[in-house]
């Protein structure tokens, strides 16, 4: 049995986030991952999803830094209102918070047992697809990678018959990374877990 692909070292990324079958009040959303394994250290900037927007009354776009070896993670939340006016809703708190693991493991597949399942063609090219169970009982997971698996186009979480998040990756690419992608600003490194209270 042909082994599951693993990410590359460092990769960088665009993504577009959006539900199948989509149901009323959902959007698609969009930003940026950076991963960089040998360093642990990973950020994604984007629009969060999800997010109930009806019950908020707002958006939500957040920034987070995660340092896994250190056990932390650093999250810039900035609410914005999506009425008329599209201002925004509130001020840009940060969040310290504990981090166990990368949120996207280096060998996600291999490690959970992953098996290869059919796939149509993923954004206009041939690809391969794995499929685990997450843990505890949270449903499925599939990730689709390109023919050659040296690029990850596609995450879809859940049953995409049922109700499915998937996000779809473009602009994928293995280069070295700025360490300043990684750098906290001095209000991060002074937040503490008690802000998570305060935090929209």
């Amino acid at each position: 049995m042909t082994a599951p692909p693993a990410l590359p070292d460092v990769w960088s990324a665009s993504y577009v986030s959006y539900w199948v079958p989509r149901q009323d009040g959902d959007e698609m959303t969009s930003g940026h991952v950076w991963f960089d394994y040998p360093g642990q250290r990973f950020r994604i900037d984007g629009l969060f999803n999800p997010w109930d927007e009806a019950a908020t009354g707002h958006r939500l776009w957040m920034s987070e830094i995660g340092w896994p070896g250190d056990g932390e993670t650093f999250k810039l939340t900035v609410p914005y209102n999506a009425g008329p006016q599209g201002h925004r809703a509130g001020d840009p708190r940060w969040r310290r918070e504990p981090l166990a693991a990368s949120l996207l493991p280096q060998r996600v597949l291999a490690e959970r047992g992953a098996r290869r399942v059919a796939t149509p063609p993923v954004l206009g090219e041939s690809a391969q697809a794995w499929r685990f169970e997450r843990p505890g009982g949270k449903g499925p997971a599939t990730y689709v990678f390109s023919q050659d698996g040296q690029r990850l186009l596609r995450m879809v979480t859940g049953e995409e018959r049922q109700r499915a998040s998937i996000r779809d990756f473009f602009n994928f690419s293995a280069a070295a990374l700025a360490p300043s992608i990684f750098e906290l600003p001095p209000a991060c490194r002074a937040a503490t877990p008690s802000d998570r209270e305060q935090a929209p």
